[in-house]
């Protein structure tokens, strides 16, 4: 397998590179495309191939309309960024560049939730796919990157990349590139079938399925995520969801630096990695894609680049828990799974019943999204 596992900032450095000698295509999708540093200097590299004849296409997610440098667009402090970032895209449009924007908000935002969280892009016969997203606060989180130059692959990712610009959802096991519903699939069986080890990486971490790993005291699990959150919710049911780990023997690890990396290995012969959080709100409603291997090469050297040498970047969770701390965390969790589970199940049939997948994109809506491999 032909692959390359990119590491924080050596992302942009090769997407730069290869968005430079592109010379027939260039398709990318991302949730947030923000008109900051890191998105004005993608954006003239786009119209730079534009000019030279390459095909450009872009998916934006409504994401970026509402939120830029993760906060909120009415806040002050980011107005003129979120002017700049309508002034980007505008001018990547009037340049010839096709941009899509996916899942209109609705009603009400009440879709707010529901986003299309896939991160791909497609550059001639180069294919990438991972958790970044093209903005300042992105490129300075922890995250990966795969850059794969496999002709399955890449057919994959175009026929979904496709199928986005047709406002389609659709669900992929092929090639190893797992989409949407089949996410929660396999993320249930690597932790299902997992015999030894279990180590997972997510920022946003509310899982039952790692819960019932729990009594299988065999299993050596870790769990690599975040002390303090960037959501406020998230921080509140850590506090219940650590101890109750932590009492029945999994290690917690934090990283020092925040990270966004998304990935679960099993028993180290087997790996999901890519755009979805191990997140209970995730896998129902919204739209994300990954990569699943069993090849012990490509296993070996991710667990060396995001396990091995971030070790000295994160710091263990020694907390210990009392007795009663823990019956409160499994009481609070019980509570939280009675009242939340009814409700993300009526909002994910909503989703799958009503949301629109593409979103109006004004002149450009005419043309052809029929794409040629």
């Amino acid at each position: 397998m032909n692959y390359q596992i990119l590491v924080d900032d050596e992302f942009p450095k090769d997407l730069h590179a290869k968005v430079e000698e592109a010379q027939r295509r260039i398709y990318m999708q991302f949730m947030t495309f923000d008109g900051d540093q890191a998105g004005l200097a993608l954006a003239q590299r786009l119209i730079k191939a534009k000019e030279r004849g390459v095909d450009v296409r872009v998916v934006i997610d409504y994401y970026t309309d509402f939120y830029v440098s993760d906060t909120y667009y009415k806040r002050p402090e980011v107005r003129d960024e979120v002017k700049m970032t309508k002034q980007m895209i505008n001018d990547l449009a009037r340049a010839g560049v096709l941009v899509y924007r996916t899942r209109p908000y609705g009603p009400f935002k009440i879709f707010f939730g529901a986003r299309n969280h896939k991160k791909l892009i497609i550059i001639d016969d180069y294919a990438y796919l991972g958790g970044i997203n093209i903005s300042d606060h992105n490129y300075s989180w922890h995250d990966t990157m795969i850059r794969f130059k496999e002709p399955a692959i890449t057919r994959t990712l175009l026929y979904d990349f496709r199928q986005t610009l047709l406002g389609q959802r659709i669900n992929l096991e092929q090639a190893g590139v797992i989409t949407n519903d089949y996410l929660n699939k396999y993320y249930r069986k690597i932790i299902g079938e997992a015999n030894s080890e279990l180590v997972i990486s997510s920022p946003y971490f509310i899982s039952w399925n790692l819960l019932l790993t729990l009594k299988r005291k065999h299993l050596k699990v870790s769990l690599f995520t975040l002390q303090d959150n960037n959501y406020s919710i998230m921080n509140f049911v850590n506090r219940l969801i650590f101890p109750v780990l932590i009492k029945n023997g999994v290690k917690i690890y934090f990283y020092k630096k925040f990270s966004h990396a998304k990935f679960l290995i099993a028993d180290r012969k087997k790996i999901l990695l890519g755009s979805s959080n191990f997140c209970i709100n995730r896998f129902p409603y919204s739209q994300n894609i990954g990569f699943y291997s069993e090849d012990p090469k490509f296993i070996g050297d991710f667990y060396n680049r995001m396990v091995e040498e971030q070790k000295d970047r994160m710091i263990p969770y020694d907390q210990q828990v009392s007795g009663p701390k823990y019956f409160f965390s499994l009481l609070g969790l019980f509570l939280i799974g009675i009242v939340t589970y009814p409700i993300l199940a009526l909002y994910a049939l909503m989703t799958k019943l009503y949301v629109k997948e593409l979103g109006e994109f004004n002149c450009l809506k005419y043309l052809s999204p029929v794409l040629n491999d």
